[in-house]
């Protein structure tokens, strides 16, 4: 009887080891394990989470045990491929403001977005004048600059002057025409390159200036000449997106004597020729977008090209 229970036993132990075996994961060398802090030993007002973590069985490493931050790596975004260097777009801004990095003073890069464009944004100092430059970063392309005057900036000696400067010791103030060539000179265009030249008269902060405005294909120009001295107190360039060409401009239903009519009917008095316009698209439209100056009052407006109507009016005194 003994005998007999014995090789029962044996008998029962061989199928318990062929039924594990049959029930027994396909890939027997992934060991998973979950991590987690049960809630009741979490801290009050935090979630607790799972982390499952597997390993092959001859690692030598060890799985995290209950409760051990588990690091997880994100990646980083990478900067646009291809881009000119800091040092690139630095020189690119000397050389167009025709000067060396020693006569600079607190000389600044810095890489940035506008618009969905990534772009340098270099600026710096040449005595009291401070120059700021856009310049996209994958193409070298000067996106905008300007330039100007800082009369609050803190230097331990003036700045030589220029000969236009000097010849304002006799006390002469320049002509329209010449506050115009300056302009030019500056950007290294000749007026018939130009469109839409215009020049005014008018004062800032105390100094009356002349400013100088227009257009080389679809870049403007903006110029604050002194009158007195025919420094240029500030100046600036940019991408117009808003820009109409001439073909653009030949198919717009109001005409410019229209236009400048229109302006002239509100203004009792006035004459067109001292009405000063330009066509240009304003969130896909065609207008009209100027200024009168009449009576000590300046007028600016804006004026539908389709239609005729007037979109914006508005009216200020001034004094010189």
């Amino acid at each position: 009887m003994k005998k007999n229970f014995a090789l029962l036993v044996a008998a029962l132990g061989l199928s318990a080891a062929l039924l594990t075996a049959c029930t027994a994961p396909a890939d027997s060398s992934q060991v998973t394990q979950p991590i987690a802090s049960p809630d009741a030993n979490a801290p009050a007002n935090t979630k607790t989470s799972s982390v499952v973590s597997s390993q092959t069985d001859d690692s030598t490493q060890t799985l995290p045990t209950a409760g051990e931050s588990v690091s997880i790596n994100t990646p980083q975004p990478t900067d646009v491929s291809g881009r000119i260097t800091e040092a690139d777009a630095k020189q690119i801004a000397l050389d167009h403001a025709g000067i060396s990095e020693s006569e600079t003073d607190r000389l600044r890069v810095k890489l940035d977005y506008d618009d969905g464009v990534q772009e340098y944004e270099v600026t710096f100092y040449v005595g009291n004048r401070e120059y700021d430059y856009d310049i996209d970063a994958a193409t070298g392309t000067i996106r905008s600059f300007d330039s100007e005057i800082e009369d609050d900036y803190n230097i331990a000696s003036a700045p030589s002057a220029t000969p236009a400067a000097a010849s304002a010791s006799s006390g002469a103030a320049i002509t329209e025409a010449e506050a115009k060539q300056i302009a030019l000179d500056h950007a290294g265009v000749s007026e018939s390159e130009t469109e839409r030249m215009r020049v005014k008269l008018g004062r800032d902060d105390g100094v009356q200036e002349y400013e100088v405005n227009f257009y080389v294909g679809n870049r403007e120009y903006d110029y604050d000449i002194n009158a007195a001295t025919g420094e240029i107190r500030s100046h600036d360039s940019e991408i117009d997106d808003d820009y109409v060409s001439s073909t653009e401009a030949a198919g717009a239903a109001i005409s410019e004597d229209e236009a400048r009519a229109t302006v002239v009917a509100r203004v009792s008095g006035a004459s067109a020729s001292d009405v000063r316009l330009h066509l240009e698209r304003d969130d896909g439209r065609l207008v009209y977008e100027g200024e009168l100056i009449y009576n000590g009052t300046e007028y600016e407006f804006q004026i539908d090209a389709t239609t005729g109507d007037v979109l914006d009016w508005e009216s200020e005194s001034v004094r010189d």
